[in-house]
């Protein structure tokens, strides 16, 4: 190495980096035996958690069913919210939903018995799933209040402003041009 220069190797995707652009383009993106396995890892991980197991409980099935401590197991279980999401927030979103198909399949079969009460309250409360009953236009006259701001401008500046404000409005098609002395630039041969 040279003195007083810096040797930098780039650096290389981690497994998660690696498994996360091989579900964004599968036949681009081909995983090593050891990426595969730590796919499997985190996708039987993510199921568990799906089905409402808790944390521990996946740890230790996780742990039985591939042969691994507990602390990679835990980072199984990071690696799979890294790759997946959280799963708190999807099983919130996720439940949202299946309430909401629920409801819409509840409503077509309302609608073949021509029970059409149900039907205003379904869709209510399906409203109310998505969020429709909030009100997200809340007027707030503060945010189209007037505002003073303090401005601090050089007094040669100030004294320019002055002058075009008692002018009144400019024209800035038609503004008045100033010639100033100049030096032709000789270029250099």
């Amino acid at each position: 190495m040279s003195k007083g220069r810096l040797m930098v190797q780039p650096k290389k995707d981690s497994t998660v980096e690696t498994i996360i652009a091989h579900y964004l383009d599968e036949r681009a993106i081909k995983l090593t035996p050891v990426q595969n396995e730590q796919k499997r890892r985190c996708e039987a991980a993510f199921t568990m958690l799906i089905r409402g197991n808790s944390i521990t409980q996946v740890v230790k099935k996780l742990q039985s069913l591939y042969q691994i401590r507990k602390s990679a197991a835990y980072r199984t279980l990071s690696d799979a919210e890294m790759i997946f999401g959280s799963v708190k927030k999807f099983n919130k979103d996720a439940w949202r939903f299946i309430q909401i198909e629920r409801k819409r399949k509840h409503i077509q079969q309302c609608q073949k018995e021509g029970r059409m009460d149900l039907v205003v309250k379904l869709e209510e409360q399906i409203d109310k799933l998505i969020g429709f009953d909030k009100d997200d236009l809340a007027f707030d006259p503060e945010k189209i209040q007037s505002q003073n701001y303090d401005l601090k401008i050089p007094e040669n500046m100030k004294k320019a402003l002055m002058d075009m404000i008692m002018k009144g409005p400019v024209d800035m098609n038609n503004l008045e041009a100033e010639d100033i002395p100049y030096e032709p630039v000789q270029e250099e041969s």
